[in-house]
């Protein structure tokens, strides 16, 4: 048992020294600012005539699966003829992960050590707190902080209650299953309700840059949120009421005022202009 696992480590490290050889992979890690551009490098042993042979791949964070990078062709280096260069312009946090690159020797294929680029946001991450109102009546009060607009793995995330700091657990997630879905952070805290309710202030605060950001907690419950209803609805009711009152008031003067106007019309028609001497009056008018 002893001998075989010796030879399987000795042909993993064999593999692993001839892979070295024939293709590195450069840079291993790198920080670049949204909207640059990054180079990845992918040197072999020998010259390479052409660089549209050599692909590039990227770990997909959500499914951890190699994504086959289409949309960009490797170049060559100019100064190094054994060098292909994938650049990514116009950098976004998305663009952040991990790249591999893959290439052929003497009909095998190697995949290089990877790079990780990291793309930095300078804008501020957007924080909200949820928690339900209805966990008061149990022993602990569930506080959820989500923090999106940030690749999660640059940001620490933690909470102050009062001028304490606790940590809870943190976990990253996906607006949805789609390519296009951007991750954000969720940190969870589970807090007792006696400290719940100490009135001692709860922050969640998203360390990010070399900065915090904080997002204050508003407590509500169902009474106070219900109770300026209690005074809105009937106050709205009221004016309802007094501008109808108002309304059918002028509307009946305005019918009145027209009726007396075709009465007294169609008595002068009748009778003659002497006998409505007010009419004529009322018409100079």
């Amino acid at each position: 048992m002893c001998s075989w696992m010796c030879c399987w480590l000795m042909l993993c490290f064999c593999i692993s020294a001839l892979n070295s050889n024939i293709l590195t992979q450069s840079p291993g890690l790198i920080h670049v600012s949204m909207g640059n551009t990054v180079e990845l490098k992918c040197t072999f042993e020998k010259k390479v005539d052409f660089c549209y042979t050599t692909s590039w791949y990227k770990i997909n964070p959500r499914t951890n699966k190699l994504v086959p990078i289409t949309y960009i062709r490797s170049e060559s280096d100019e100064e190094d003829d054994k060098t292909c260069i994938l650049k990514i312009k116009n950098l976004t946090p998305k663009d952040s992960g991990r790249y591999y690159c893959n290439g052929q020797h003497n009909s095998f294929t190697f995949i290089g050590s990877g790079s990780k680029v990291i793309v930095t946001d300078h804008s501020e991450p957007k924080l909200s707190i949820l928690y339900s109102p209805n966990e008061m009546d149990t022993s602990v009060v569930s506080l959820q902080c989500l923090v999106s607009g940030v690749v999660p793995f640059q940001v620490r995330v933690f909470w102050m209650i009062g001028d304490k700091e606790r940590t809870g657990w943190t976990e990253s997630a996906w607006t949805d299953d789609t390519d296009s879905a951007t991750e954000f952070i969720r940190a969870h805290l589970s807090l007792p309700v006696e400290e719940w309710n100490s009135g001692d202030e709860i922050n969640c605060t998203a360390e990010y840059d070399g900065k915090n950001i904080s997002k204050a907690l508003i407590k509500w419950d169902s009474d106070s949120a219900c109770g300026p209803l209690l005074y809105v609805g009937p106050v709205a009711a009221f004016l309802i009421i007094v501008l109808i009152i108002i309304t059918f008031t002028y509307l009946c003067r305005g019918l009145e005022d027209k009726h007396a106007l075709t009465t007294e019309v169609e008595y002068r028609i009748e009778f003659g202009p002497r006998f409505a001497p007010e009419l004529d009056d009322g018409l100079q008018m």
